[in-house]
């Protein structure tokens, strides 16, 4: 069977006269709980749509379920509260002009994974421990299950922004600072699914270096007085 293009308006035309749409063409990005499919825009198409399907995995054998439909008048199409780190199929049709709304063959089936969520914790019984020019610190871990995706490190800031630095162990120290002085620092905890919430402690390290005992002999037969 032969076809002809319609005009110049990304239809086509069948022997009999019905123009059908083209196969669209999509971009797809994800976010936690959301699906964004971008189309290349195509003149006088009415409705963009995407069809999406949870699937299921050994991880997760009850994301299975009814596709979501979502259609919208232009481009992109999101589709949005989905469960992070799930897996689905995605397909993209057009739909043409009214009154005759023709539907476009459906595109190939592609698997798009919503990502991991940010951390739902801050790190707890973060504490202090002041020197003249530094500053150790030290914090507990968070929970595996708030950490929402794979762990991969700290970060401790200042509390204007300034990163100091990052690691994975749950103690750090901070030199370089001014003795005297009051400063605020905060940790967070970095996953694959981004950063979350931070813990924050403040401190002022210390005015001047701690004094020494001396000692002092008050007689060759007394005892010695360490004052």
């Amino acid at each position: 069977m032969t076809t002809l293009r319609c005009q110049a308006n990304g239809l086509w035309q069948q022997p009999d006269g019905v123009c059908i749409l083209n196969i669209p063409t999509i971009m797809v990005t994800t976010s936690a709980t959301t699906v964004t499919v971008a189309f290349t825009a195509v003149p006088t198409v009415s409705q963009y749509c995407a069809v999406l399907t949870p699937t299921a995995s050994a991880a997760q054998p009850w994301a299975s379920g009814v596709p979501n439909t979502t259609c919208r008048a232009t481009s992109p199409v999101t589709i949005s509260s989905l469960e992070e780190a799930t897996n689905f199929m995605l397909q993209a049709y057009l739909i043409g002009p009214l009154p005759r709304a023709i539907q476009s063959l459906r595109s190939s089936t592609v698997t798009v994974r919503t990502n991991d969520a940010r951390p739902s914790a801050a790190p707890g019984m973060l504490s202090a421990t002041a020197g003249l020019f530094t500053c150790n610190l030290t914090w507990g871990p968070i929970s595996p299950v708030d950490v929402n995706g794979a762990f991969m490190h700290y970060i401790i800031s200042f509390s204007n922004g300034s990163r100091i630095t990052t690691t994975t162990q749950t103690t750090a120290n901070v030199s370089g600072l001014s003795f005297g002085t009051d400063y605020s620092v905060i940790v967070s905890v970095v996953s694959s699914g981004g950063t979350g919430p931070n813990a924050a402690v403040s401190f002022t390290t210390l005015q001047d270096a701690p004094k020494q005992p001396t000692a002092r002999f008050v007689s060759l037969n007394q005892e010695v007085a360490v004052v």
